[in-house]
């Protein structure tokens, strides 16, 4: 741990050296203004869990999830490459670019949870293990029995190291089974097809339709990954 922290701080420091070298005027503040939503949104996720919160809305985690995923993930990268070609970014793309996060983000969830182990990359349930406040989590929290929410909260209380795999799974399946996982995904699909259709109106006038398109055709492929 003690290594990986380091790591990170030096490319921390590598990452200003590359916004410097680029001269870009305005990436400097982008980037910055970038850093601070995404720290403010990790700090409520983090907040959250250190105390042990799970009353909270929809509109709590997505809320959060504009701050943690849309900045880093969507918005700043759009912006950054509207400057990058001297334009001034579009006021659109601030919009768009929540949306767009917010659909990836929820994507991510349910994959962690009903994904494909080797597909996905990453370890499915690991949001349970580490009590994140998932959409997924709270919808299904909304029509949990007594009993179902009262196993949840225990289990959740728990560290990392100290969960019951045997009750994970149970919950894992509950959850399944619930409704909330294709709930979540329509949250999802919303959010993605609101965000494509403004990406689309901000990137109907650009100099280079075929950049345009490119660049259109990623943001698809966030919003809607399957993988």
């Amino acid at each position: 741990m003690p290594l990986a922290v380091n790591a990170g701080d030096a490319l921390h420091a590598y990452m200003w050296a590359a916004v410097l070298r680029a001269d870009t005027p305005g990436a400097f503040e982008e980037t910055l203004r970038m850093i601070h939503r995404t720290a403010e949104g990790q700090h409520v996720d983090l907040a959250w869990v250190e105390h042990g919160r799970w009353d909270l809305t929809p509109d709590d985690y997505l809320e959060m999830v504009r701050l943690k995923t849309g900045w880093y993930t969507v918005v700043t990268p759009l912006r950054l490459g509207a400057l990058a070609t001297g334009v001034t970014p579009p006021h659109a793309f601030e919009a768009a670019g929540l949306d767009l996060g917010v659909a990836f983000q929820i994507r991510d969830d349910v994959l962690n949870l009903v994904g494909d182990a080797a597909a996905y990359g990453k370890e499915i349930a690991g949001d349970l293990l580490e009590g994140k406040r998932t959409l997924i989590a709270l919808g299904w929290l909304g029509r949990a029995t007594g009993e179902q929410r009262g196993v949840f909260l225990a289990e959740m209380a728990k560290s990392r190291a100290d969960k019951d795999p045997d009750t994970i799974a149970r919950l894992l399946g509950w959850m399944r089974e619930s409704g909330a996982v294709e709930d979540a995904m329509r949250v999802a699909h919303d959010h993605a097809a609101r965000g494509l259709s403004g990406l689309r109106a901000a990137l109907a006038d650009a100099p280079d339709p075929q950049a345009a398109g490119h660049l259109f055709g990623l943001m698809e492929q966030l919003a809607t990954r399957e993988k």
